[in-house]
């Protein structure tokens, strides 16, 4: 007691010390200001430890120390003081109600959350433990087996329900898919049938799980590409796709990752039926409704698209979405017991009594599915429908002013989920003719971000990547007045955008790369500083413009003399042109085309023309400028590789003379058509011989590079400097292929793909070395499919290349990516192919009127 008696005294000892420091006389302290004056030295010391006497978050030391990033800190710190420091770390994410990318749920009456807190730390799978979880979750199940008229549901029983929550859409469309893999191979075994190559068939639209589900258990994905004006798929698009190895076939019901179209779900039950019946199959749908499965039934309860249909097997839908539940819930129903693969359900024992479980996750908390119920018993059939007749209101007034500002076209329909979807329409310059802006949807998205907006950018899937969108999601929170003042936002970020120049990373780099040719990390002064004559260079002007203050012009400035000079700049070194296109119909005698080596199999001239038809169709689709045709020449087999009989830079067409002498007199329409189109001709004579597949014009540069192969010689490189005073060729030995296109093609200003063979490697240290792109920084990327390395570069960033190995298509999509380019891929040409023909062979691009 002694001691405790001492320690006391001590303690208050100290703390007189503390309010009345040695030395002072404490009838001398005064309640005015002067009395900070008799703080003393130790106690204004910021070291002192004084978190035993404060509880202020911000006088404790946790907040002036470096807080534990990617290691298990030595020791904790005191609650307040943690919540109060990873709440700081969230402050920079965005307002939830601001985000008009996510359809995820972010908001629920106070009631509902406080349920989910009260059942936060209850485990689902503990069905003996926690039986309300396992009856309110069947009850979940039973509801909605009803909602999307599943047949086991006529009668009083609820047990017939067939389904299970999961963690989001992603998991049920697993489990979907995986029960019509398990049928699907059970029914080939049982035949004596070969089951090791599934193929699931779906549009390219659909969500990335999808195709995770294909990766994961080895199914072979088969997709509908989309179009310009088509982000659905159609079952006469699809039906090609099927045969007896297919699994199924997925149906999107509400395309949230697009335009959130609504797929014709009936249609695909008929080509199943029409098929089944057909072939002796037993075709199934599996539709994706994870965002209309909870929209239909509410607003147009009419239309045919659940278990009404006999083909369709299951259903998925996001809880989380349009059932109006916080992240993490989806649901999966399967038409009846028959369509879930017994496979599928498993039991345990070791929660203490028998478990049964469907699902790929196991423990998981009872919150969302609480919170489900809430929902249901809470809304109701009105409650719903009155959400989504207010949602529905909201995006037709929104679509409406979208369209009276005259900025935008819509994308989404009248009838699907609630979102509306857009993109910028050209405008109409002084000349009274359309023209592209001088910014994309993703400028508008990065405006509308400084205002807290998140309204999403993004191009379209596989077949339709040359269309650029932005969506607004239409979901609870977002009120009517919400909608009117993204409208004025929208229109502020246009005015902007329209009075200032921006420069995305590719541009600063394509404009670098012509005018200085070197790149460019950064805009500074660096990039005019010595240069003494801007006019010596193409381009140089244009950097002395920037120095003068015009990389801020506004109206007024685009109206002065400097502005018309930037505003030429900017066309002719930053946007792409508007190039068009001369292509050449496929010959009848197309099969017996000219070739290296003899043909291991003939040419199928219906293959030959379908692949030569949709490059033209893709050529149409991303060049604003036009494709010209030409007819066929049958009595040139050849005819189609245009590109081998004349090469167009700028203005100036030089005629070629075809190494190969069987093909000599393809040129002579190509010349007529080229000097129609505005060009002027110019031709090559003997002894010069030249194929336009042997020339390769560097982006960005008054480079050409044309290769010395079995096709052209020394006096056709010559005569073609000779034709392009204005431009510096170099003429490259080609080792092996047919043209020097077939080795290596240009990507952008700065990087060259490179077939990865020996005649590629060998080029591309024949490049490395060359007098004359010395100093020029070309980047060399070597393709494994040497095929690839041929691909054909259009104005405003679209490059087009054609099916290959995994390998391949994963370094071209990379590539693409970190440049900002738009990839469109072809199937594989391979008639094409056998020709000894490439992507480039098949068009001569100049530039448009």
């Amino acid at each position: 007691m002694a001691g405790i008696g001492h320690a006391v005294k001590e303690l208050g000892q100290r703390a007189e010390a503390l309010v009345h420091p040695a030395g002072l006389d404490p009838g001398a302290v005064t309640h005015r200001a002067e009395r900070s004056a008799t703080f003393t030295e130790d106690f204004a010391d910021p070291s002192r430890p004084v978190d035993d006497l404060l509880d202020s978050t911000f006088a404790s030391r946790y907040v002036s120390q470096p807080m534990a990033k990617d290691r298990l800190p030595r020791d904790g710190a005191p609650a307040h003081v943690v919540y109060q420091l990873i709440k700081d770390i969230r402050r920079l994410d965005t307002t939830p109600a601001l985000n008009l990318a996510s359809f995820v749920t972010t908001w629920m009456e106070p009631q509902a959350e406080e349920l989910i807190k009260e059942s936060v730390n209850v485990n689902y799978v503990d069905t003996e433990e926690y039986p309300s979880s396992t009856e309110i979750h069947n009850r979940c199940v039973s509801m909605l087996a009803r909602l999307w008229h599943a047949p086991t549901m006529d009668g009083p029983n609820n047990s017939d329900a067939v389904g299970t929550a999961c963690i989001g859409s992603s998991e049920a469309i697993m489990l979907g898919c995986l029960s019509l893999l398990k049928r699907w191979k059970e029914a080939r075994t049982k035949a004596g049938k070969d089951a090791s190559k599934p193929n699931l068939v779906m549009g390219s639209q659909t969500h990335l799980c999808w195709q995770k589900f294909c990766r994961y258990w080895d199914v072979e994905e088969r997709y509908v590409e989309m179009e310009e004006g088509r982000l659905v798929a159609t079952p006469e698009l699809m039906r090609p796709l099927i045969d007896e190895n297919t699994i199924g076939i997925g149906v999107v019901f509400g395309s949230s990752t697009y335009n959130g179209e609504f797929e014709d779900v009936a249609a695909f039950d008929a080509m199943c039926s029409e098929l089944n019946q057909k072939n002796g199959w037993d075709l199934k749908i599996h539709v994706d409704g994870a965002s209309g499965g909870f929209v239909a039934p509410f607003l147009y309860p009419d239309l045919a698209w659940d278990f009404r249909l006999k083909n369709v097997a299951s259903i998925n839908a996001s809880g989380h979405k349009y059932g109006l539940v916080y992240p993490g819930l989806g649901w999966v129903m399967w038409r009846d017991a028959d369509h879930l693969h017994e496979s599928l359900v498993f039991w345990c024992e070791y929660l203490g009594a028998p478990e049964r479980s469907i699902t790929l996750n196991f423990s998981k908390s009872a919150t969302n599915i609480v919170a489900q119920y809430y929902q249901f018993l809470r809304l109701g059939f009105s409650g719903y429908r009155k959400i989504f007749s207010n949602l529905d209101i909201i995006k037709r007034r929104l679509c409406n002013a979208l369209e009276q500002t005259g900025h935008f076209e819509l994308l989404s329909k009248d009838v699907g989920v609630p979102l509306v979807c857009f993109r910028l329409k050209k405008v109409t310059g002084s000349d009274g003719q359309l023209h592209g802006r001088l910014y994309d949807e993703f400028a508008v998205a990065e405006r509308l971000r400084m205002r807290g907006w998140v309204l999403p950018a993004y191009k379209g899937p596989k077949g339709a990547e040359g269309v650029k969108m932005m969506r607004v999601t239409i979901r609870e929170d977002f009120s009517l007045g919400m909608a009117d003042m993204l409208i004025k936002d929208i229109l502020d970020a246009l005015d902007w955008l329209d009075t200032h120049f921006t420069f995305s990373k590719e541009q600063v780099e394509a404009l670098a790369q012509r005018a200085l040719d070197r790149r460019l990390s950064r805009l500074d002064t660096s990039i005019y500083r010595g240069i003494k004559d801007p006019t010596k260079k193409p381009g140089l002007r244009f950097w002395g413009l920037l120095a003068t203050g015009g990389n801020r012009a506004s109206c007024a400035a685009a109206k002065s003399p400097l502005g018309k000079d930037l505003r030429s700049s900017i066309r002719r070194y930053i946007i792409p042109p508007a190039m068009r296109a001369l292509v050449r119909g496929l010959a009848a005698s197309f099969a017996s085309a000219v070739t290296m080596e003899p043909l291991a199999e003939p040419i199928s001239m219906e293959l030959a023309r379908q692949q030569h038809d949709a490059y033209v169709k893709l050529l149409k689709q991303l060049l604003p400028g036009g494709v010209t045709e030409l007819p066929a020449d049958d009595k040139h087999p050849d005819c189609c590789f245009i590109e081998d009989t004349a090469v167009v830079a700028g203005s100036t067409a030089v005629i070629a003379r075809i190494g190969a002498a069987s093909r000599q007199g393809e040129e002579a329409p190509v010349a007529e058509a080229l000097a129609a189109l505005g060009c002027t001709v110019r031709r090559l004579q003997p002894p010069a011989t030249l194929d336009g597949g042997d020339v390769l014009q560097l982006p960005g540069s008054t480079h050409i590079l044309v290769g010395l192969s079995r096709r052209t010689n020394a006096e056709g490189v010559a005569q073609l400097a000779a034709a392009l005073p204005d431009h510096s060729v170099h003429g490259v030995p080609v080792a092996a292929g047919l043209h020097l296109k077939s080795l290596v093609t240009a990507l952008d200003a700065s990087t060259l793909l490179l077939a990865d063979t020996p005649a590629g490697r060998s080029l591309s240290q024949a490049l490395a070395v060359l007098p004359g792109l010395a100093g020029r920084q070309l980047h060399h990327e070597f393709v494994p499919d040497p095929v690839c390395a041929n691909v054909l570069l259009l104005g405003d960033g679209h490059v087009v290349t054609q099916g290959s190995d995994p390998a391949t298509e994963q370094l071209l999509d990379r590539l693409c990516a970190e440049r900002g380019l738009q990839l469109h891929r072809l199937p594989r040409a391979t008639e094409m192919i056998k020709a000894d023909g490439a992507l480039t062979c098949c068009s001569i691009l100049l530039p448009g009127p």
